[in-house]
């Protein structure tokens, strides 16, 4: 990559959050004068991809918008995803490349076909926006909100653990109508994935870092659900390679990856077996699970021993591979495996 393009990647990566200081950033970053970070921003201001306001010491930097448009849809008994997709999105990403407009068809009419199936809304509002650092799609519906139907179907004790059930896969309300796939799947195949219900914001990223808030102040209560997706245009990432990550052979979704500390409410440990019982539930459906332990700090042998010794011994043909996990958390995983005997099935995968 030469230099001037690995500039220019990094102002995109950073303008966002530091529009008054991008010029020190560069200067320090790649050792270049004041004046030479400034040609790289008035290049990129001559080609429309950033524009700037002020001046000297005072002036900043902000991305460009290519595109920024709001939609009001009614929902009405025969809209369908697809025409929304038209009249809405993918006439301002023809000319982006097809694994990018892959991604945000099937991301994009995943979601509109949930709020037309499940959300009771009235209508639909979509923002697009289109800039040379992402494709930024927002999905809001004014229904019921997806983690209180969620909890409410399935009888869960709190919208919470509603979140916990999304991350698994294989979620259905109707499973006439779903295969439960869809936002597992979509939540995978973009940058960023992140959905806004009444008092929960859950947030999570193509490396698998996930971030849950619960919003205190009422007035950032929103009802109904908001969902963002975030692509950026250069991606080389096809919705095919997603797929197959978590596909058997015969093209059928078998695995899943889950956040372990989504099993975690408000702070507390894991250190139960209900808690674990929670963990598992519908675990039968997969033939593969990566328990993912970022951001677990300690486990209890009781939860370490449901998981681990009882649910691995009653199926015995689930592979179930752990990652992330700190060494008090390996000390207690490696402890009930040695005394509980748990077969092949349990293994441990390094990731960077």
């Amino acid at each position: 990559m030469s230099l001037k393009q690995e500039v220019r990647d990094f102002i995109f990566k950073h303008l966002r959050d530091h529009p008054h200081d991008v010029v020190r950033m560069i200067v320090e970053r790649f050792e270049v004068s004041r004046q030479t970070a400034n040609s790289y921003l008035r290049s990129l201001v001559d080609e429309g991809l950033v524009y700037g306001e002020g001046k000297t010491k005072a002036r900043r930097y902000f991305l460009k918008d290519f595109v920024n448009k709001a939609f009001d849809i009614p929902v009405t008994p025969d809209l369908m995803e697809d025409t929304v997709w038209l009249e809405t999105v993918q006439k301002y990403l023809r000319d982006y490349p097809k694994n990018v407009v892959s991604i945000c068809h099937h991301g994009f009419t995943e979601i509109v076909n949930n709020v037309i199936d499940h959300s009771e809304s009235s209508k639909i509002d979509i923002e697009v926006i289109v800039n040379a650092l992402q494709i930024e799609m927002v999905i809001r519906d004014h229904g019921i909100g997806i983690f209180e139907k969620i909890k409410n179907d399935l009888r869960l004790d709190n919208k919470w653990y509603a979140i916990l059930e999304l991350s698994k896969g294989k979620l259905t309300t109707d499973a006439e109508k779903h295969t439960g796939e869809g936002i597992f799947f979509t939540s995978r195949m973009f940058d960023e994935f992140s959905i806004w219900s009444d008092d929960l914001f859950f947030r999570t990223s193509a490396d698998n870092q996930d971030w849950i808030f619960e919003i205190e102040e009422k007035d950032l209560v929103l009802k109904g659900t908001c969902v963002s997706l975030f692509l950026d245009p250069r991606t080389t990432r096809t919705a095919r390679e997603v797929f197959n990550r978590y596909e058997d052979e015969d093209s059928r979704f078998s695995k899943t990856h889950v956040p372990v500390r989504l099993a975690k409410f408000e702070g507390e440990d894991l250190v139960s077996r209900s808690q674990a019982k929670r963990l598992v539930t519908r675990f039968e459906k997969f033939t593969e699970i990566v328990l993912d332990f970022r951001g677990v700090s300690i486990i209890g042998q009781a939860f370490a021993d449901e998981l681990f010794r009882v649910f691995q011994n009653a199926h015995p043909g689930i592979h179930m591979i752990y990652v992330n996990a700190n060494q008090d958390v390996e000390r207690v995983i490696k402890h009930v495996r040695l005394t509980g005997q748990v077969g092949q099935q349990l293994s441990l995968l390094d990731e960077p």
